[in-house]
């Protein structure tokens, strides 16, 4: 039977060379259309958007440097304007701790608004106990949600080496327009 089996292949050599390469022709098309073709198409889109935002930010710079220092000064306090309140931010902060389960065990106020500033600081030091992930998602949403504020200083304090829960000081500065 192997004799034979040679005897066939022997013969037929011509015609199974020419059928494998029209079946890896056949592939090779099969896989371009399928895979590379819409990969193709797909980087060239990305690369007209990467192109478009390129483009919009040199845009948006070049406005920015044509605007007289006056202008852009007048933008950023116009940053502050329609900020959350002083009361609602207070509560927001308090809001996101509950919600993470953390107990503000103390916090203190000061206001500080210089003569002639546009801008008051309301300062808030605020002492509470958390684990390290905890108080990353709080600082984290904090200042996500609250964009007018800002994380001054932030104390971190382990009693015992085996302690999961750290002692952590928050120094946050809320800046609103000033009255």
């Amino acid at each position: 039977m192997t004799a034979r089996l040679i005897w066939w292949a022997e013969r037929r050599t011509p015609q199974l060379a020419a059928a494998l390469g029209l079946v890896l022709i056949m592939l090779t098309l099969a896989i371009h259309t399928l895979l590379l073709a819409p990969l193709d198409q797909q980087r060239l889109a990305l690369s007209a958007q990467t192109t478009r935002g390129a483009a919009t930010q040199r845009g948006a710079d070049a406005a920015a440097a044509a605007q007289s220092p006056q202008a852009q000064l007048e933008a950023f306090y116009a940053h502050f304007q329609p900020g959350v309140p002083l009361p609602d931010g207070l509560e927001r902060v308090h809001q996101i701790a509950t919600r993470l389960g953390l107990e503000l065990s103390n916090a203190d106020y000061q206001l500080s608004s210089p003569p002639g500033s546009k801008l008051a600081r309301y300062r808030m030091n605020v002492n509470l106990r958390a684990t390290y992930p905890v108080l990353r998602r709080f600082v984290g949403t904090v200042l996500r949600e609250l964009p007018t504020l800002a994380l001054d200083q932030i104390g971190v304090q382990r009693n015992e080496i085996g302690d999961t829960e750290l002692d952590v000081r928050l120094s946050y500065s809320f800046y609103l327009p000033a009255s």
